[in-house]
């Protein structure tokens, strides 16, 4: 099932999470989510591993706003990130950083995570690679979230289209 949610500049009752329907998938959720300042978005998977695919659109974020963006990946407990979009390679980095800074500072074991950064590649491309090959631990994660920073709520519709016959053609 995918489930999205778009926040900021639509009314309340788009905001609310729609289902559209990929036929039987071996996912638990699989939501779509389309952010706009302030850049804040909730704990979907409340503490579970999930993959997120991170597609970048500008939006010109602040250190801090990127800072926290990184954070809440990390805290999450994101384990396979795949980053797409408008500087998609500092966005790797930046996540890296964040993930080797959190398990230094709270000194605890890290359970690993991965990320991945496809420059100048099609949205179609970014997202079978995400269905595909997006695995940690050897299993194919059952909770995946597209996160789009920035951009028109039409690259949103886009994505959630090109999402939903991704998907659908993996059943």
């Amino acid at each position: 099932m995918i489930l999205a949610a778009r926040n900021n500049h639509c009314s309340s009752r788009d905001r609310m999470p729609k289902t559209l329907q990929t036929g039987t998938t071996p996912l638990d959720d699989l939501w779509l989510v389309q952010l706009h300042r302030p850049y804040i978005f909730p704990d979907l998977f409340k503490g579970q591993d999930f993959a997120l695919l991170l597609l970048t659109a500008g939006g010109g974020l602040t250190d801090n706003e990127r800072m926290m963006v990184c954070d809440e990946i990390v805290r999450q407990r994101c384990r396979y990130v795949v980053c797409a979009g408008e500087e998609c390679e500092r966005w790797h980095d930046w996540i890296d950083e964040t993930y080797a800074f959190a398990t230094t500072r709270e000194g605890t074991e890290p359970d690993g995570m991965t990320t991945t950064w496809h420059e100048n590649e099609s949205l179609e491309s970014v997202l079978c690679f995400f269905r595909d090959c997006a695995v940690f631990d050897e299993v194919r994660p059952r909770r995946l979230l597209v996160l789009i920073l920035g951009g028109p709520p039409a690259w949103g519709r886009e994505v959630e289209a090109l999402l939903g016959d991704c998907f659908r053609s993996q059943v």
